[in-house]
């Protein structure tokens, strides 16, 4: 196999609960390059036309890239492939964390899931081992609550895939949870789990990815920290959209909401902010956590608001009071709700 790949995909089929390794022949992996586009020669593979995306012949892909598992800044993002609830088309939805190095560790270049659990499970899969766990008592519970439980009973380290009642509920706005505040969000594909009754996915390995060359990437890595600048974080676009007129605002009825500047934007996710944060084997730490100082919210800590959630929640909604959006954000990531869709409904 090419450096970077494993040259083996994981199937799982929940009907029977039972799996197997399918082999990832070099010709696919050098055609279609990285998860984005093995996911789409699978989807077409996979996935019969005109099925129903919450019935169980749709099959859930969870994919990684070249670059997964490495020190490459950035590489560790998954990619989830499925057919949208929302849309009834092609659906490709990315997210930080630990699993896709996790994946990668284990031996696999991608995860393939099909049918439907008899009831609600926990796939746990530890290298070669993959276990179909009765999560019943989870049924109902938030995404946070179900992560702190499988990083305890399973393994503090693992990467962890979950859906909370709006995944349970089939909400075609339902994401997938990682690293409890990364979501894979738009397009429904927390449905699309808990239509297979699929509560949570955790994985952990143990293996390494071969690389032709550590040290001439180690440099080029070194190379590129050099150039990265802190302090990039989502919310500066919130600016600079509004000042173009282009921030949505009543459902884009209008492109600015003035009222935002100085209490939304990034100045007051600056002054709520109680350190940055980078995601699993990335240096830029774009990401923030903030803490509600005062009021009804007092004490809650977030990781974000994002510009997505400022702009959607706040802008479009015309709410020009942080510690509420936080509040919202909150809810949605507990609840496995994309916060964009959310702020249009």
């Amino acid at each position: 196999m090419p450096h970077g790949y494993n040259g083996k995909l994981l199937y799982v089929d929940l009907d029977h609960e039972t799996y197997k390794t399918v082999a990832l022949p070099n010709e696919i992996s050098k055609k279609y390059i990285g998860g984005r586009g093995l996911g789409a020669k699978l989807y077409w593979d996979l996935i019969p036309p005109k099925i129903d995306p919450l019935g169980p012949k749709n099959v859930f892909m969870v994919l990684t890239g070249p670059f997964s598992g490495t020190i490459a800044p950035g590489a560790a993002k998954h990619l989830i492939v499925t057919k949208s609830p929302a849309t009834k088309g092609w659906l490709e939805s990315y997210s930080s964390g630990r699993v896709a190095s996790e994946l990668k560790y284990a031996g696999y270049d991608g995860l393939i899931i099909d049918g439907k659990a008899k009831y609600p499970i926990s796939l746990l899969i530890n290298d070669d081992k993959v276990e179909f766990s009765d999560a019943r008592h989870l049924w109902g519970k938030g995404a946070f609550d179900t992560e702190t439980y499988i990083r305890e009973n399973f393994d503090p380290e693992c990467g962890t895939l979950s859906i909370g009642p709006a995944g349970e509920s089939l909400l075609p706005i339902a994401c997938v949870g990682s690293e409890y505040f990364r979501k894979a969000g738009r397009g429904g594909a927390g449905a699309v789990m808990g239509s297979k009754n699929l509560k949570t996915v955790a994985i952990k390995g143990s293996k390494g990815v071969s690389c032709a060359d550590i040290s001439a990437l180690k440099d080029r890595i070194l190379e590129q920290h050099k150039r990265v600048k802190p302090g990039y974080m989502t919310p500066n676009t919130l600016t600079i959209t509004n000042a173009a007129g282009m921030l949505p605002t009543r459902n884009f009825s209008k492109g600015q909401f003035n009222k935002g500047i100085g209490t939304i934007d990034k100045d007051a996710i600056l002054d709520a902010k109680i350190r940055d944060r980078a995601c699993y084997g990335c240096f830029a730490a774009c990401s923030t956590i903030t803490k509600v100082k005062e009021g009804k919210f007092k004490d809650l800590i977030l990781e974000g608001p994002e510009y997505e959630t400022l702009g959607m929640i706040g802008a479009n909604l015309e709410i020009d009071y942080l510690p509420a959006i936080i509040k919202a954000n909150y809810l949605c990531d507990d609840l496995g709700m994309d916060t964009i869709s959310a702020g249009v409904i």
